[in-house]
């Protein structure tokens, strides 16, 4: 399984961050070359571009074909969807595993172009041991996207050990709850990685997020929201991470590496937190603007080429201002009503 060498990469860049935090001077910029050097080659392994790379993958797992899995409400949950077993509980959610879902070039029907669609489910399931991958870019005024897996008001859900791969978009999710995103390598997409909107609760973890042309993992409109353990890299024309308005949100001890804007974004957060992190090679390692209460410790910072913007301090507060205006505006309105009177009162005499 390629999820395996992923998360021994994952674990050799842990032990780099970790003596960075430790350790300073040349020790600390000899350990975090040796073990970056280590993880471009186990990177390389994993996450390879290209049809060879998916054969590999599908000869490991040997993935059965499936067709797109469309599943509208939780009475879909069937042996036609890809459900191996499970009732829907939490103790015994719904299984969908073990499929391979090649994405054709559609003439755009709704869903065509998305691996797995779910909606408006309170049932729990997992999908597991998924390769999903060649979606062609299709966009419908519907909003389909060709994303490996698309979720709209979805209650309980776990995906594990997937590869989504060669798509639009990786894993796009709309006020969803309870969200758990483990051991996946999400790579090679033109658009987003992973993308969440007015979601709560969801969890990335063990996961890499690789090459995604226009952003890794995002968090928008959001609370209750980490990425944890994972790598997120080589995002071409965006953001590694996005915490935006993603309040009571985390990013922790992940690598977030050799993205060509900004490494981790965050903008209008209320209560997060960013700690433990290494955070390499991006054009600006970290923005921050119209965030309070923000915990950042323990973050290494290398060969970025500014490692904090923080536009926090050239935020002018204008409340007191706006408050001194109306209450000078009132001062004055009620001395030319006065005046006024004064002189109503004289002219009556």
């Amino acid at each position: 399984m390629p999820t395996e060498s992923l998360r021994l990469a994952v674990a050799l860049i842990s032990v780099q961050r970790d003596s960075a935090v430790r350790w300073g001077g040349e020790m600390t910029r000899w350990t975090l070359s040796v073990c970056m050097s280590v993880f471009v080659i186990m990177a390389s392994l994993v996450c390879s571009t290209g049809r060879e790379a998916e054969a590999a993958y599908s000869l490991a797992v040997a993935y059965e074909p499936h067709d797109q899995i469309v599943i509208m409400s939780d009475e879909d949950f069937t042996l036609e969807n890809g459900v191996r077993s499970g009732n829907g509980t939490r103790l015994n959610p719904y299984v969908i595993e073990g499929w391979e879902i090649d994405l054709p070039e559609c003439a755009g029907e709704e869903y065509c172009s998305d691996g797995v669609v779910v909606q408006n489910t309170e049932s729990s399931f997992v999908i597991r041991d998924m390769w999903i991958h060649s979606g062609k870019e299709v966009v419908l005024e519907f909003g389909s996207h060709a994303s490996a897996i698309v979720m709209y008001h979805v209650w309980s859900a776990t995906m594990e050990d997937c590869v989504l791969s060669n798509n639009t978009g990786g894993i796009y999710l709309m006020d969803c709850s309870f969200i758990s995103i483990e051991g996946c390598l999400i790579a090679d997409n033109s658009n987003s990685g992973i993308f969440t909107e007015d979601c709560e609760y969801v969890r990335v973890a063990n996961s890499m997020v690789a090459r995604n042309s226009h952003g890794g993992v995002e968090f928008g409109s959001a609370e209750y929201c980490d990425l944890i353990d994972s790598t997120v890299t080589g995002s071409e024309y965006w953001l590694g991470v996005n915490l935006y308005q993603a309040d009571h949100s985390s990013v922790r001890n992940c690598i977030v590496s050799q993205n060509n804007n900004i490494g981790v974004n965050i903008g209008f957060c209320q209560d997060c937190n960013v700690s433990g992190n290494l955070i390499e090679g991006n054009s600006i390692g970290a923005c921050i603007y119209g965030s309070e209460r923000l915990t950042m410790e323990s973050n290494v910072y290398l060969d970025n080429g500014e490692d904090i913007r923080d536009d926090r301090e050239s935020e002018i507060d204008l409340r007191p201002a706006i408050v001194m205006a109306i209450a000078a505006a009132a001062a004055i309105g009620i001395a030319l009503f006065l005046e006024k009177r004064r002189r109503s009162d004289g002219t009556k005499k």
